[in-house]
């Protein structure tokens, strides 16, 4: 399977301050490509990015309370639109066994809900993609529940290091399967330096202590 664009961006080593200046342009050349098939791949779905990503979200939970967010590996969410494929999420026997386990969050009307994948991370996080707190990246998916998507609340007894965390109440056990048209948005936090400039504002191009940028893609309704 071809590598998705995001993994191909990812994949770059960030620490731009060290390259000679031939290896800053061949790498910023490269970001701008893998950029343009990342924005294809997103918009063949159907939507747009906006740049002020926590109203537009807020505008999203309003809308859609019961939302469900997670913090995915970005490459199994583009694969899966290569493909015209639902998201899978499932669980790891080797890790939880039979068990279903906290890897999800309800937004809320609020938007509180975002607290728990952009804080914590449930879902997906790993090296392969350089997500989550020892990678670069991050990418947090919002969908609708569909018929395939078995939810659970926690129990009262289960996990009880989340006891006394405020949003505990939304914390979600998730397992089955997302159709793309249940996806209602897509939020990208990258490195700075791989975004073209011309998709960044004048005051994150002025910022020099500025280190990632947020953008949130919104899939186009389709009910």
């Amino acid at each position: 399977m071809m590598e998705s664009a995001y993994a191909q961006v990812v994949a770059m080593d960030t620490n731009i301050g060290r390259w000679s200046s031939v290896e800053k342009t061949q790498k910023e050349k490269y970001f701008l490509a893998a950029w343009d098939r990342l924005l294809k791949r997103l918009s063949d779905q159907g939507g747009h990015f906006e740049r002020d990503w926590k109203r537009a979200i807020l505008r999203l939970a309003s809308k859609h309370p019961d939302m469900i967010v997670r913090r995915d590996r970005p490459r199994a969410i583009l694969d899966s639109m290569e493909g015209g494929l639902p998201i899978a999420v499932r669980r790891d026997p080797a890790q939880h066994g039979d068990k279903m386990y906290p890897n999800a969050g309800v937004i809320g009307s609020g938007a509180e809900g975002m607290r728990i994948p952009y804080q914590r991370g449930f879902g997906g996080v790993d090296d392969e993609d350089r997500t989550g707190p020892k990678g670069k990246s991050i990418s947090i998916v919002g969908f609708l529940p569909g018929p395939d998507l078995r939810i659970e609340r926690l129990g009262q007894d289960e996990y009880p290091h989340y006891r006394n965390q405020p949003e505990r109440s939304m914390i979600r056990m998730i397992e089955g399967e997302v159709p793309l048209d249940n996806l209602r948005f897509l939020l990208l936090r990258f490195p700075k330096v791989q975004i073209p400039e011309d998709f960044l504002t004048d005051d994150e191009l002025d910022d020099d202590e500025l280190l990632f940028a947020n953008r949130v893609f919104l899939f186009n309704e389709k009910d």
